[in-house]
């Protein structure tokens, strides 16, 4: 079966290469886009087999390594650890407090809401398309 899925694919890919899609009717992208996005979802599943043999089972396979996620330190005691940088190195163990988001403003009640009619704008965003 390996084998077989692994040929129709390839099959298929090498057709795709050949595609001239500036020759294509514009009405066939949309249709031709979604039936890729079919393909890609399809790699989601092999993803997840992947990951569950892998890291759940133990299993060896080819051409997979499983490597370490990257974690961050975080304080063991946030406020413990603040009172102490404030202590021993001052200030600059902080950051500056920064203006939060207009939408985050809003939030705020009527008097947020008022502040971002007058602050704030909305740029522009440009276009993009979506099928």
């Amino acid at each position: 079966m390996t084998n077989q899925a692994h040929n129709i694919l390839a099959t298929a890919i090498e057709s795709l290469k050949g595609i001239d899609l500036s020759k294509l009717d514009s009405a066939q992208l949309v249709p031709l886009i979604k039936q890729v996005q079919d393909i890609c979802s399809f790699n989601a599943a092999i993803h997840a087999q992947i990951e569950t043999r892998a890291l759940g089972n133990g299993e060896l396979i080819p051409g997979v390594m499983i490597k370490d996620v990257v974690a961050h330190r975080k304080w063991s005691d946030p406020e413990a650890a603040a009172e102490l940088a404030r202590e021993q190195i001052g200030e600059k163990a902080f950051t500056v407090p920064a203006l939060i988001s207009p939408a985050q403003m809003e939030k705020l009640g009527e008097m947020g809401k008022a502040f971002v009619s007058l602050a704030s704008f909305k740029p522009e965003a440009g276009k993009k398309i979506a099928y």
